[in-house]
């Protein structure tokens, strides 16, 4: 029952988000993408197709390595990515309590940083530092 009560149901899915990936001086940025909106470019209306669209930033982490290519002009970066695979950045697991909950109301407990890891790698050369 708990499970349910968590807001997860086997074979659900869960998040489907579509975002991109930017580099911002020292950082990279993880910036969602608002795929709600078509504008129909021989319109007037196109012309402020990207006003009021939120697209905000979920998550951010600082460059630890660059290598660049001065022939194809190709940045390489590397960053650390146990704080967004092993937490909650990329997709939240515990559901965010409402104001209208009940005090007694079922809460899934804290994700522990320490009690999470990788259960396998899969390398792509192509994703690699060379």
């Amino acid at each position: 029952m708990a499970y349910l009560d968590a807001g997860y149901a086997r074979g659900g899915y869960k998040d489907n988000s579509v975002f991109k990936i930017v580099s911002y001086f020292d950082r990279i940025d993880f910036i969602l993408q608002n795929t709600n909106y078509y504008f129909n470019k021989n319109t007037e209306l196109s012309k402020a197709e990207n006003a009021n669209i939120n697209q905000p930033l979920f998550y951010s982490e600082k460059i630890a390595a660059l290598t660049a290519d001065d022939k194809s002009k190709k940045k390489t970066y590397l960053i650390e990515t146990d704080n967004l695979f092993l937490g909650e950045n990329l997709t939240q697991i515990k559901p965010t309590k409402m104001p209208t909950d009940k005090a007694d109301a079922f809460t899934l407990g804290t994700l522990s940083s320490k009690k999470s890891k990788y259960l396998s790698i899969n390398n792509y050369p192509e994703n690699s530092f060379p």
